[in-house]
């Protein structure tokens, strides 16, 4: 079996050691949280009172062009019509912004105390 500590790197960053941290309040509520250990997989717990639709704004390392990232639901909110799918809804070289998409399709607020997985990869 192959151990790697650090970054992977190919040409340019792939996945990183570095743990992303919130970078904006708003749409993460007050006193949001990361647990991780870089950014292949971490878990983004939304704090108290998010802003209404606005995405939440995680900071990155960087990365040559920007970031995929795929974001599952954790709890322990169930899943419902205004808590429907969350996603990545916008990237940078150094950030990402997950939004929460009702039924309507519209961006809204995501739920406090809720937690995501969240895995990325940088391009």
């Amino acid at each position: 079996a192959q151990t790697f500590s650090g970054n992977v790197k190919i040409v340019n960053l792939a996945i990183s050691a570095t743990a992303p941290t919130v970078a904006s309040g708003g749409g993460c509520g007050t006193s949001p949280s990361i647990v991780s250990n870089g950014t292949a997989a971490f878990q983004l717990t939304i704090g108290t009172s998010p802003t209404a639709t606005t995405a939440c704004v995680v900071t990155m390392p960087t990365a040559a062009t920007g970031w995929a990232c795929s974001v599952t639901d954790i709890g322990p909110t169930a899943i419902g019509t205004t808590n429907f799918l969350q996603r990545q809804t916008a990237s940078t070289t150094t950030s990402i912004s997950i939004g929460n998409m009702p039924t309507a399709g519209a961006l809204g607020s995501l739920i406090a105390g809720d937690k995501y997985a969240i895995s990325c990869h940088a391009y």
